[in-house]
């Protein structure tokens, strides 16, 4: 059986600092806050609101020595212009204005909740005996909610920017 719609598959990526960089942390909130979880800002936009994905999300891929920040959606193939631009009219928005402060929150939460978590799996703790504390699963995360994203940090636009970590 044929099928009139065509379903695409969009990537859009973008060199992100490595994990030495202090704006990762914060860059990894801003992931969240754009589409890592269910209520994030390209979810609630493109996918619930004006229907244009059926599915979307952002990642920060932070490495020792580089990284790469993404967005992936599945759509419908003669929706893949409107989408991109759309998602790159949403990050811009995000840069303008900042995140709200019920963003911001969400953000963190989910990032201290996944810090908690990595401690409670096998590999998890592995880690944590085999290294410094510091480096510990989730420690990125955990400098980030402490300092990078803290509304006291950000710049005149109110979008967030790093700090050095304690």
């Amino acid at each position: 059986m044929e099928r009139a719609e065509q379903q695409a598959h969009l990537a859009i990526g973008w060199q992100a600092p490595s994990l030495s960089n202090p704006d990762s942390f914060a860059l990894d909130l801003v992931a969240t806050i754009l589409g890592g979880s269910e209520s994030a800002r390209l979810q609630k936009t493109l996918r619930d609101g004006e229907r244009l994905v059926s599915g979307i999300n952002v990642t920060n891929s932070s490495m020792q020595l580089a990284g790469i920040v993404y967005v992936q959606a599945q759509l419908e193939a003669a929706d893949v212009e409107k989408a991109e631009q759309r998602i790159l009219e949403e990050i811009a928005r995000l840069q303008r204005e900042g995140p709200t402060d019920e963003e911001r929150k969400l953000a963190v939460t989910k990032a201290e909740s996944e810090h908690a978590f990595a401690y409670e799996t096998t590999d998890g703790v592995a880690s944590a005996y085999g290294t410094h504390p510091d480096d510990g699963p989730g420690s990125r995360t955990s400098c980030a909610t402490s300092s990078a994203f803290a509304p006291s940090r950000a710049n005149r636009s109110g979008t967030p920017r790093a700090g050095i970590c304690p």
